[in-house]
């Protein structure tokens, strides 16, 4: 391989936050997922529309970006907290609609995804809240740490894991993130190097 790729494995600080970077298995890696055909879209013609997997995919087979999915559940503070504060910002709004499709998955929904041969499916579609976990979420949103949300997932073009990572981080703290990974900085410079020269357009 004449590239190296630099990905930050463990637990790095950005701004504070400690964020959990881990890859999936090599047998994982593929990822060609099946969503029941809904499109989330915003109402005002100026934000962040949205995807289903399915849709998105569909989107990226004819664009060829990255896909940025967002894991959530419905009863998940956290998330609904990233939703208000955090993809609402237009820098992040900005950086998502430049780089990747943005993509939700509900992590306890009933979609059918199929890839790689295999359908995984919800086996619990009609347990309580915490207890109904989608098939396909542990093979998406797993980290070295487990599944928590939400997770935001990072699929390059080939749809290959780059990186699933967890917690609520702030605009700011997510910023220099999609640069890193948008722009492609991950495949040659180290996330320590690329962060001491970030230059953020979110000030403090």
């Amino acid at each position: 391989m004449n590239r190296k790729y630099y990905i930050l494995v463990g637990l790095v600080i950005v701004a504070g936050v400690m964020i959990s970077f881990s890859t999936l298995n090599q047998s994982q890696k593929e990822v060609l997922p099946q969503e029941e055909n809904i499109r989330l879209a915003n109402l005002e013609a100026n934000e962040l529309v949205w995807y289903s997997v399915n849709d998105g995919l569909e989107l990226q087979a004819k664009e060829g970006k990255k896909l940025f999915i967002d894991v959530y559940t419905n009863w998940c503070g956290p998330c609904k907290w990233l939703d208000k504060n955090t993809f609402s910002h237009p820098v992040i709004q900005e950086k998502l609609a430049a780089y990747f499709i943005p993509v939700k998955f509900n992590a306890e929904g009933n979609d059918t995804i199929r890839f790689n041969g295999q359908v995984f499916v919800n086996q619990n579609p009609n347990a309580a809240a915490r207890m109904s976990t989608h098939d396909f979420t542990p093979y998406i949103a797993s980290t070295a740490r487990g599944i928590s949300y939400p997770t935001m997932v990072f699929l390059n073009e080939k749809l290959e894991m780059i990186q699933p990572l967890t917690g609520a981080l702030a605009p700011r703290q997510l910023e220099p993130i999609l640069e890193f990974i948008g722009a492609d900085h991950y495949l040659t410079t180290p996330w320590e190097d690329f962060l001491a020269t970030y230059t953020y357009q979110i000030q403090e």
